[in-house]
């Protein structure tokens, strides 16, 4: 297979992504208790409280992303818009978690709207 400047970008984006969730899980996982919400209901109220150190699985999907997309540069764009749900997503259950924010924000649910509908947009010839 030989790499683009288009395929080198979106694998550097997604790695930058999965190095941004470690920092943050890093910088905040002992300041958290030991049970957050991890699952939240479409009213943005937490339904699914689980163990901090489940976080985690958050950089390894992204980790599994790259390994998706190595055979099909067509999946690279919707790889790297999920990746970067990823980091938003992580982002504010840290921020729940610490009492910041009370619910989660309905701009989650439009940005899993908008993977979904970027990853068939780039599929579509």
């Amino acid at each position: 297979m030989i790499m683009t400047v288009h395929g080198t970008v979106m694998y550097w984006i997604i790695g930058i992504n999965i190095a941004l969730m470690i920092a943050l899980i890093s910088k905040n996982i002992s300041a958290l208790p030991a049970k957050i919400p991890l699952h939240f209901n479409f009213k943005g109220e937490a339904d699914g409280i689980y163990t901090k150190y489940l976080l985690w699985i958050f950089p390894a999907i992204n980790a599994g992303l790259i390994i998706f997309s190595i055979n099909d540069p067509q999946s690279l764009i919707p790889c790297t818009l999920t990746g970067a749900y990823f980091v938003y997503l992580t982002f504010l259950i840290i921020e729940i978690a610490k009492n910041k924010i009370h619910k989660m924000p309905k701009s989650v649910f439009i940005c899993i709207l908008l993977v979904i509908l970027g990853s068939h947009f780039f599929a579509v010839k």
